[in-house]
């Protein structure tokens, strides 16, 4: 009925007191973006003088309720109240799975290493200790540097004296695991076994170190030997003990657990049975220390070359690794090194290489659910972090690290072993864990309601908005699997090639 020609349209006409261009219709606010309470569009149209015909619209544009003092007070409360808490709950929701997601919610383990410290140092603390750390940490060379500064006395604070201060014999005395023989027949590692426990035996070492406590721990009669050797030295009571091992009690005692029920299916021997109560005796005598990987952030100059930077980064952890660093810096440096051909991935890739069996000795040395947290974090970097004792222990072992926030694996060495270097065997395994366990499956159910609310919100208030959502969701959900399907297909052909 109302035209919108642009030569018969005056905006913003209220008053009866303007005359129309047509002598019939009062154009007004009605064609505007839209009217309020206060000015709705209406238009007048003259039946006779000064009589009009009026049309006046509802308010086009939605006023949100305020607060008032009349019979409908309540409308603008109830209103911000529920806008204010839904913000609020979908702020506290939003935040709970980003900090659950990217692990920020963990304790800080920051004063973690003065309390090892204090375990190693204070002589009512460190009669028993079990200290663990990754390889490559200077376990031993701790303890010994430890005893050799004065800073750990041996039983009743007797003063221990070192291998450097001749002519006094040194009272302290390292017993070295790896000595316990292979074989029951092989007479020669018997004797250095029966010889090494005799010594360490005597009354005139106030302290034993006991290193590799790691070695052969799949083997039971070399776990039966440990046994035997230390409850002997608790029962006698002549020293302090400290326990030097890359493996964790736990996973010492689920190695003894697996054994034990094969063992159980297969026999009626209880022996396996036997040995794991006497460990879990003699093992809460000790207090657990943990040596973290040490680690050097050294100063880089914006003009370092890209690979210069990469064997810093690759090399800052663990004297194995930093021992590498100065004599692969220096020949690379030689005249006749093209310096332009070095790049950065092809470096990391053969420092990998070369220490392959590094990495292979510092993945066996974790439990089952530290290498699950690992393989995931080298994954995709995220973690589950539900299992905050285990993702904390690795933390304080220095095999993840956080930067600026985000926790990420030591190198890119080891996290490339991970993904590329274990059996296929045990990554199906973990990859099965993640699958039941992970991230997704602990953040499923709010995020899909999270997706859901939004979906009903825009379908409710922005339907062009919800149907171009839907159009780019269709394209995506059909296109990933398509794309994932294809860079599998390449990678696979890749790996057959290698």
């Amino acid at each position: 009925m109302l035209t919108v020609d642009n030569n018969k349209r005056l905006t913003g006409i209220n008053e009866l007191d303007h005359t129309p261009k047509d002598e019939t219709w009062l154009y007004s606010s009605l064609f505007n973006s839209g009217g309020t309470s206060d000015s709705p569009g209406v238009t007048y149209h003259r039946l006779a003088d000064q009589q009009y015909f009026k049309v006046q619209s509802l308010p086009l544009r939605y006023n949100l309720p305020v607060f008032t003092t009349d019979s409908n007070w309540y409308k603008g409360v109830a209103y911000w109240g529920l806008f204010i808490g839904a913000l609020v709950g979908f702020w506290y929701l939003l935040q709970n799975v980003l900090r659950r997601l990217f692990a920020l919610n963990l304790p800080s383990d920051s004063y973690w290493e003065k309390i090892d410290e204090l375990l190693l140092r204070n002589g009512k603390l460190n009669k028993l200790v079990f200290l663990i750390g990754p390889p490559g940490s200077g376990k031993l060379t701790k303890v010994i540097d430890l005893v050799e500064h004065s800073k750990i006395k041996g039983i009743n604070e007797t003063d221990l004296i070192s291998y450097q201060s001749p002519p006094d014999a040194p009272n302290y005395f390292v017993a070295d695991m790896i000595l316990i023989p292979n074989e029951p027949s092989d007479v020669n590692s018997k004797t250095d076994w029966d010889n090494m426990k005799s010594e360490a035996q005597k009354d005139k070492y106030k302290l034993v170190i006991v290193n590799h406590f790691e070695y052969d721990i799949k083997n039971p009669a070399s776990n039966r030997l440990k046994l035997t050797f230390l409850e002997d030295m608790l029962q006698k009571n002549l020293s302090k003990v400290i326990i030097i091992s890359t493996v964790h009690p736990i996973n010492f005692l689920d190695s003894l657990n697996q054994l034990q029920a094969a063992q159980a299916a297969a026999t009626s021997d209880r022996s396996p049975e036997h040995d794991l109560e006497r460990w879990h005796v003699l093992l809460g005598h000790f207090k657990i220390a943990v040596e973290k990987l040490d680690s050097s952030n050294p100063p880089v100059n914006i003009d370092t070359p890209d690979w210069e930077k990469t064997l810093l980064y690759e090399t800052r952890n663990g004297h194995f690794l930093k021992d590498m660093k100065e004599p692969l810096e220096n020949r690379l440096k030689q005249p006749d090194v093209d310096q332009s051909t070095i790049g950065p991935d092809g470096l990391a890739l053969k420092l990998g290489i070369t220490s392959h069996y590094f990495y292979m000795y510092m993945w066996q040395s974790l439990t089952k659910e530290e290498k699950f947290l690992l393989y995931d974090l080298a994954e995709d970097g995220l973690v589950n972090p539900f299992d905050d004792y285990n993702l904390i222990l690795l933390i304080s072992k220095g095999l993840v690290i956080r930067e600026d926030g985000i926790l990420k694996i030591f190198n890119n060495g080891f996290r490339n072993f991970i993904l590329t270097a274990i059996g296929s065997s045990e990554a199906n395994q973990i990859q099965q864990q993640i699958k039941d366990n992970g991230n997704w499956s602990k953040l499923k159910m709010p995020l899909i309601i999270l997706i859901i609310a939004l979906l009903a919100f825009l379908f409710t208030s922005q339907k062009e908005a919800y149907t171009t959502l839907i159009k780019y969701l269709t394209v995506i959900t059909v296109g990933v699997p398509m794309v994932l399907k294809l860079s599998t297909f390449f990678g696979s052909e890749g790996g057959k090639a290698t």
